[in-house]
């Protein structure tokens, strides 16, 4: 979805290798892929993967993704090359998005697509754990009530 099926998206090669992870907190690896212009993204998890590939937009590409929009600079045939693998090893085991607050302000008005666009935007900065109120009430309802009788 971030680059919109340019043909560059294919250049990206992407694993998910979960002997990476150093005590347990998320780590990527990018370097140059196996194929002439293109990037291999090694990562712990699905997010740690998100997280490498936007570290690579950011500080390789000079591109952004943001809340309300997107730069991309990639070239639809081949992608920047980088001198040598990047490691990068998460510095907390869990990184937090949201809070009591996040889901009645400007959230409570968004569609799917939004939705959509605020997950990427978390996976790729490496938000793991993300506060989730919506709906505890009915489940907390049903497990107390159980405990109840």
């Amino acid at each position: 979805r971030v680059l919109d099926n340019a043909p560059s998206a294919k250049l990206f090669q992407v694993s998910i290798q979960s002997d990476l992870a150093v005590n347990g907190k998320d780590v990527f690896v990018i370097s140059n892929g196996s194929t002439l212009g293109s990037i291999q993204i090694s990562a712990s998890t699905g997010v740690a993967a998100a997280w490498g590939f936007n570290y690579y937009l950011k500080y390789v590409a000079d591109s952004s993704v943001y809340w309300s929009g997107k730069n991309i600079r990639l070239s639809n045939s081949t992608l920047f090359p980088i001198n040598q693998p990047i490691r990068i090893v998460a510095n907390d085991l869990y990184r937090w998005y949201g809070n009591p607050c996040t889901f009645s302000y400007s959230a409570v008005f968004w569609n799917f697509s939004r939705w959509e666009k605020e997950i990427d935007w978390m996976a790729m900065n490496g938000v793991n754990l993300v506060y989730a109120t919506t709906g505890m009430e009915y489940i907390y309802n049903k497990v107390f009530f159980c405990f109840s009788n």
